[in-house]
């Protein structure tokens, strides 16, 4: 099962560590614990049940960058103890996990990639402990290098990738991912390649998910100016199954990056292309991150299907002395091959503005807003949540968070309303 993986990556990952550099690897945690209460713990439309719950968690982040590893470890475990019988006490968790170590510099170097999450098990039900699993796709394979160091190089690339769910068993895979690549560096700035890649799906119960081959040929060119950057990949998709059907389109990945000042940065993101759950979900291992301070509860339908995929994400980011504030918005379309899972569209925008108040004491405001529709159901589901969170910096280790957070649930099939206010008060100690 999941949790079975997730040892087996950090296991690979210190395997994949050379002789003596451990020492070398900087390690930062925070361990917390507090109180929260839930004005309606069961998220029901009337009747709501109250409840105190106690918490207590750990989040790290372990990071090495040498010319022989590259390893970034992140992730949290999370402990909640309910006040009754109404729900059982139990651990939830995350871990992101990413390292390439070069067992032959310049020539061969073996990748290892996990994601480890909490996502629903059933999206059309409310977001209730007992609606959640763990999720778990690992990654390891070799690569190997030619000409590297001259403005022409050659990459192969070998995966086996192993997903898991522990509720959602037609999610359950093996898959063997090849791929060819060549890049050609024109400068500094100015980079371009052709990539061939293939990656073979065997599901474990073929009686909910079709064993299937995808292919991918796209071109891939990037430029980087002083305050502008963008990437361009080009290309064709195939998805072959076992039992004869096919399917192809055109693969589009855009990505522009403008930089008007040291402070501000705009981004936007577009996207074309076939995928699957496993697919994107081991792709947000990428993604850098800080030491998490929660365990995240995804809204993915967890599936085996395969989808072409249509988005496009902008967002805006401003770095000041004293205040920091986010904006992004996203559309996303999800067209599923087989009939059997719905066809969907996401749109969501959220909105994070931090203040530094005294030098010791700092304010937190976050809202978001999701609207998803299934072609199947009438009416749209809506998530709203907004809230603050006022810190105190009591010494470099000690600090403390009271945190208010305000979350609304529309659900056209279940017909429900639903509100939930969450108070939470906690004490924090950190190495770093």
């Amino acid at each position: 099962m999941s949790k079975k993986n997730c040892v087996l990556a950090v296991g690979t990952v210190l395997l994949a560590l050379p002789p003596g550099s451990a020492e070398a690897v900087r390690i930062d945690y925070t361990i917390d614990a507090g109180v929260e209460h839930n004005d309606n713990v069961t998220l029901v439309d009337g009747a709501p049940v109250s409840q105190n719950i106690l918490r207590t968690g750990l989040g790290f982040l372990a990071t090495e960058d040498t010319s022989a590893l590259q390893l970034r470890v992140e992730g949290r475990a999370e402990y909640r103890n309910h006040e009754d019988d109404l729900y059982s006490d139990g651990v939830e968790g995350e871990l992101g996990a990413l390292a390439n170590w070069f067992a032959i510099p310049d020539r061969l170097s073996i990748t290892a990639e996990n994601r480890l999450e909490l996502q629903a098990i059933n999206p059309f039900a409310e977001d209730t402990p007992d609606n959640r699993q763990q999720v778990n796709v690992f990654s390891i394979g070799p690569n190997l290098y030619f000409m590297r160091g001259s403005t022409f190089q050659g990459q192969l690339e070998m995966r086996y990738i192993d997903s898991r769910a522990e509720e959602t068993e037609e999610f359950n895979s093996q898959r063997i991912g090849l791929a060819a690549r060549a890049f050609k560096e024109f400068d500094e700035s100015r980079r371009a390649s052709i990539n061939v890649q293939s990656q073979d799906v065997d599901f474990d119960d073929d009686a909910f998910a079709r064993d299937h081959r995808r292919d991918d040929l796209f071109a891939r060119y990037e430029h980087g100016f002083n305050i502008l950057s963008l990437s361009l990949d080009a290309g064709w998709s195939r998805v072959s199954f076992d039992d004869g059907d096919h399917h192809s389109a055109p693969l589009l990945r855009a990505g522009l990056t403008w930089r008007p000042s040291e402070r501000s940065r705009f981004s936007l993101d577009v996207v074309d292309q076939y995928s699957d759950a496993a697919t994107t979900f081991l792709g947000g291992v990428q993604a850098p991150g800080g030491i998490p301070t929660s365990v995240l509860i995804g809204t993915d339908i967890i599936t085996a299907a395969v989808y072409e995929e249509r988005s496009a994400t902008a967002g805006y980011t401003y770095l000041g002395d004293a205040t920091t504030f986010g904006a992004s918005a996203y559309a996303r379309r999800l067209d599923y091959i087989d009939a059997v899972d719905p066809d969907e569209d996401r749109e969501g925008v959220a909105l994070d503005l931090g203040r530094t108040l005294r030098p010791t004491l700092s304010l937190g405001l976050h809202y978001s807003s999701e609207r998803i529709r299934y072609d199947l159901v009438d009416g749209r589901f809506h998530t709203t949540r907004y809230g603050l969170a006022l810190s105190k910096q009591w010494s470099r280790r000690w600090s403390s968070s009271l945190a208010v957070e305000h979350n609304r649930w529309k659900n056209p099939v279940l017909g429900s309303d639903v509100d939930q206010t969450l108070i939470y008060l906690s004490i924090a100690y950190s190495n770093h």
